[in-house]
């Protein structure tokens, strides 16, 4: 008997396949017949052929929910400044029942041509913290066909049934995972899929082992590795995500989210040194950008979005406490002018041209998530 391996990214060793040899003349029809037998037994029908696309894809655009008012200021500064530098495709999920001055901005904002609004039945209750990354589903591309991943019944679960109601997805094109998650767990990089230990002990996940669900994750993403990162201590009591940890970015850059430069604990220097190695690993040292977090408690320049298009790239940095275009005097904004300087680093040279846009993040923030978070992925309109 001919064994093939092949090692994973952790360094353990599994079998792919084997291959019996019986006799020179039947070797081609037993490989293929064990090829074949042995690739069925872990597809699935209908799961095979499966893409995840990372955020800055050019097939996706912006969703954005408004929940209460707060929602709608922050929705006009991300569009217009979108409008300056880089129009980009919204879609507008407002409450069904607004009226007064919101209901005249998004009926406003409704009349350009990359901005779609549609009326939603947007009741807090169903959306935990109201985050709508972390209860919409995933985008992924079917042997090039646009479909949505989700997983175990989820708190979720209702904006899915609303958006199949208002016909933003259909409900054949969602296919469903053995495994649960939220959006903020799934952030895809290059041919790798990072998470958190969050996502193998959440009580729908934790019965099955760990090795399965790496081969799952692999399985209906589409992804050659499996990254799983540590978490700070500060972040663990809310937000244990993934998309708190990295931003993947074009050019095949990354920022990973550091500890802050002063008043850091030992334990969360040395997780921090940890995911950078295995961050490293995937994407080469030159292409790893560390930001560090700033002075306020549980903020991370990694929860940013990352929207695409052909010809020109934005990507919406979260701002805590600062936003100046230029150096601030005062100490407890720098860190807000420097994660702007470092994302600007990251990006020069690419094609096409990103540009570099902080948006304000510190009133979203303090219930668990910024940019990234206070967005979501859907296909552009008329995707097949």
């Amino acid at each position: 008997t001919q064994q093939q391996r092949i090692t994973n990214f952790s360094g353990a060793k599994s079998n792919l396949y084997t291959v019996k040899i019986l006799s020179p003349l039947l070797l081609r029809l037993t490989l293929a017949g064990t090829l074949l037998v042995n690739f069925h037994s872990c597809q699935d029908k209908g799961v095979s052929d499966i893409q995840a696309l990372p955020d800055y894809s050019d097939k996706l655009r912006l969703v954005m929910l408004g929940l209460k008012e707060g929602d709608y200021p922050r929705m006009q500064h991300y569009i217009d400044r979108s409008f300056r530098d880089c129009p980009i495709d919204f879609l507008l999920l407002y409450d069904q029942t607004l009226e007064g001055r919101n209901k005249r901005f998004v009926d406003s904002y409704s009349k350009f041509k990359n901005v779609e609004s549609k009326p939603f039945d947007l009741n807090p209750d169903n959306y935990g913290a109201g985050f709508p990354r972390d209860n919409m589903p995933l985008p992924v591309l079917q042997k090039g066909k646009c479909k949505y991943l989700w997983g175990k019944p989820h708190k979720g679960d209702k904006m899915l049934d609303e958006l199949i109601k208002k016909g933003l997805i259909k409900k054949e094109d969602v296919i469903r995972t053995p495994f649960q998650f939220d959006g903020g767990d799934i952030v895809i990089g290059k041919n790798c899929v990072f998470v958190t230990e969050s996502f193998f002990t959440r009580d729908a996940n934790k019965g099955t082992k760990r090795a399965e669900l790496e081969k799952q994750l692999k399985k209906y993403l589409g992804v050659k590795c499996v990254v799983s990162l540590g978490v700070p201590a500060k972040f663990k009591d809310f937000a244990a995500h993934s998309d708190m940890l990295v931003r993947p970015l074009p050019c095949g850059k990354i920022v990973v989210a550091a500890p802050p430069v002063a008043g850091a604990s030992e334990a969360d220097k040395k997780t921090h040194q940890k995911n950078l190695e295995k961050v490293k690993k995937v994407y080469g040292e030159k292409n790893v950008v560390e930001i560090p977090s700033g002075l306020h408690d549980i903020n991370s320049y990694a929860n940013a979005v990352v929207v695409q298009k052909k010809d020109c790239c934005i990507v919406l940095v979260p701002q805590f406490l600062g936003g100046a275009d230029e150096e601030p005097d005062e100490e407890y904004a720098k860190p807000d002018f420097e994660a702007l300087k470092l994302y600007k680093k990251a990006v020069e040279g690419c094609k096409p041209k990103c540009i570099i846009m902080g948006v304000p993040s510190i009133d979203t923030f303090k219930s668990g998530g910024a940019a990234h978070c206070r967005t979501g992925n859907l296909f552009k309109a008329g995707c097949k």
